[in-house]
């Protein structure tokens, strides 16, 4: 069962929410979440892993397998970095538009989305502040600045508010190509 526009657009909203909800944990206990950054690259590799795995389960394995293959190019084509979140939210979002043609895999996808937004959002903060004490960046870069809670919070919706706005997009585009067919 196809997922209806509204929850569609809720559930959209509900999962780029995590990247303001991980600024937000980050900034209640900074000690934290720069003594966990190192790990943050792990986990965010294993909510994708959780991502291709609910879309292997939910769809053909011909589907799946073209769409893990065409992402990952993409990814590898426009590898940055540090930028690398905002192209997984490119593949992320084109997931949460693939996934709604099954309600209980738009459910599991809108849930990955939030989660790997909490872990971008608490790196997001890493990466613009800087701890009490010396923690090493690993392979990631410190911008160089100390931004506040205000505007980390205003970065993170201008950065990737975008992505809302694409994914619904997206849903309506593929809504009205698949009535023509």
């Amino acid at each position: 069962m196809i997922v209806d526009f509204f929850t569609y657009s809720l559930t959209v909203i509900l999962a780029f929410m995590g990247l303001l909800t991980g600024v937000y944990f980050a900034n209640t206990s900074p000690d934290e979440a720069h003594a966990m950054k190192k790990y943050i690259p792990s986990l965010q590799l294993l909510t994708i892993i959780l991502a291709y795995v609910v879309l292997f389960v939910y769809f053909d394995f011909v589907l799946s397998s073209l769409i893990f293959f065409l992402s990952f190019a993409f990814i590898y084509l426009y590898w940055h970095k540090r930028y690398i979140n905002t192209i997984d939210y490119v593949v992320f979002a084109s997931l949460l538009v693939i996934s709604s043609i099954n309600k209980s895999a738009h459910y599991y996808m809108t849930a990955i989305v939030f989660v790997f937004g909490i872990l971008a959002g608490i790196l997001y903060f890493v990466l613009h502040t800087s701890p009490k004490k010396h923690i090493s960046h690993g392979h990631h870069k410190h911008s160089g600045k100390n931004l506040t809670f205000e505007q980390m919070s205003s970065h993170v919706l201008k950065k990737y508010g975008f992505f809302v706005l694409l994914s619904i997009f997206a849903y309506v585009f593929a809504n009205m190509f698949c009535g023509l067919i």
